[in-house]
């Protein structure tokens, strides 16, 4: 059993554990002040004790509201530093309350730390220790692989990004960096990340928009320039403007379908089921219509 002891510390010697999962310290902090003001210590931050620093295990969030109060000693118990980072994850997520109000970012950081302590094992383990499904695993942790931190972690906690925009955008960038390659070198990766994120966080762009490649395969490199340098221009907007720019073939195209469509309706009138003895030619005429226009319908869709 490990041995536990209480001190009161500095908190200029109290850090927060860089490992831990939660994101925004200042979440319900004036409740927290509150608590503080009108009951005191109910009980100590827990902390371990590395290079003369306490870091914290529990805690995170009374710490930050102790600093806003400006108290300047706090209830320290201490305890044994973990021996491994899987440990010290272990340890961190055993602490975090059950974890039902943990943000997106939170569970993506500690499922990317809890892959990195266990020697990036495959997804499919890593699911199954944090009885997860594989696919839920693999988005956060390509997201964590992706992304700087820097520039995801205020959009999670502002709610204006999440995992489905995030990994979406990436096999978004993906397909841009493979179909207009020298637009991405002029441009460089990092911008081009830079401003789909802002324009993600002012919903210029949205998660439905980046699941259509349209844009990148049929538009000029000049056009999505233009669509980069415009913080006002909506991917939307831009594929719309596709469609305009094809509606002379899109029309061609429909008009055709349409004189098929009344090709298949003459056919059907023309069915006469007293005049044919076999049963099962006209079941087969049917048949056969009802493919042609399943056919039709697909297509028309496509155009659509």
């Amino acid at each position: 059993m490990e041995n536990v002891k209480m001190i009161w510390a500095s908190i200029n010697e109290i850090e927060p554990n860089p490992n831990n999962p939660r994101g925004n310290m200042a979440l319900k902090t004036k409740e927290m002040q509150q608590i503080i003001k009108s009951k005191g210590w109910e009980t100590g931050i827990t902390c371990y004790e590395k290079d003369s620093k306490y870091i914290i295990m529990s805690g995170h969030r009374r710490y930050y509201a102790a600093k806003r109060l400006k108290i300047k000693e706090l209830p320290v118990i201490l305890v044994e530093a973990p021996k491994t980072l899987e440990e010290e994850l272990k340890r961190l997520w055993s602490v975090q309350g059950g974890k039902e109000d943990w943000t997106d970012y939170e569970w993506a950081k500690h499922t990317y730390g809890m892959w990195i302590a266990w020697e990036k094992c495959s997804f499919e383990v890593l699911s199954k220790k944090m009885g997860k499904s594989n696919r839920w695993v693999a988005e956060r942790i390509r997201i964590f692989e992706y992304y700087p931190h820097t520039e995801i972690e205020k959009g999670f906690i502002r709610g204006t990004l999440n995992v489905k925009v995030l990994y979406q955008l990436i096999g978004w960038l993906d397909k841009l960096s493979h179909h207009k390659p020298s637009l991405v070198a002029l441009f460089g990766s990092d911008m081009i990340r830079a401003t789909l994120l802002q324009k993600i966080g002012s919903k210029t762009v949205r998660v439905v928009d980046l699941k259509n490649e349209r844009f990148i395969r049929e538009s000029t490199e000049e056009q999505i320039k233009t669509f980069l340098q415009n913080s006002n221009t909506k991917l939307s907007d831009c594929l719309m403007g596709l469609d305009d720019g094809n509606r002379p073939s899109i029309i061609k195209k429909i008009s055709s379908h349409q004189a098929t469509m009344k090709n298949i309706a003459a056919s059907i009138n023309l069915l006469n089921t007293g005049a044919i003895k076999n049963a099962r030619e006209t079941l087969n005429q049917i048949l056969l219509i009802r493919e042609e226009l399943l056919k039709k319908q697909k297509e028309l869709r496509d155009v659509l």
